[in-house]
């Protein structure tokens, strides 16, 4: 049995892009809602910006915060709940991963980060939880590959290392 090395967190930092895409995506809302409830007929203003709103919303909680390492399992924080990997099965873990040219088959990928799942012809489908695109560390599990974006992808990866078998 494995001694557990102790819970080891990690920020999901903002990348760049995501904060030029967040930005710009907010403001297209908020002038959506403002041209939308200048013209529109008051149920039909509403309803369209309360659907721009839980788009924003749902954007907003799904996204990564940070990355917990620890009793087993890495943890990836969201405000909408946390997703749990159970590390027994880890093959191997890849920093600064290169995913080649990816398609969004669920999820969002740009509006407080990226997240859901993808594909793409180098790795196959994944699953992503990031805030940045560089850099970007690949963990390769028996039946799923996750792409995370934590500070000190170095360091991530030797505790993570210390999970494999």
């Amino acid at each position: 049995m494995k001694v557990d090395p102790g819970l080891v967190r990690f920020r999901a930092p903002w990348g760049t892009s995501v904060v030029v895409v967040t930005a710009l995506g907010v403001a297209v809302m908020l002038c959506a809602a403002a041209a939308v409830v200048s013209w529109a007929p008051p149920g039909v203003s509403q309803a369209v910006v309360l659907l721009l709103f839980l788009a924003g919303a749902w954007a907003w909680a799904y996204s990564p915060t940070g990355y917990r390492i620890g009793n087993g399992e890495l943890v990836v924080e969201r405000p909408a709940g946390e997703l749990r990997f159970p590390l027994t099965n880890l093959r191997d873990v890849q920093v600064d991963a290169r995913l080649g040219m990816a398609l969004r088959v669920f999820g969002n990928g740009g509006l407080f980060g990226g997240w859901g799942w993808f594909w793409s012809r180098r790795v196959g489908l994944f699953q992503a939880a990031v805030r940045r695109s560089r850099p970007l560390v690949m963990i390769r599990m028996a039946r799923r590959t996750l792409v995370v974006a934590p500070d000190r992808p170095e360091e991530f990866v030797r505790e993570l290392e210390t999970w494999r078998r």
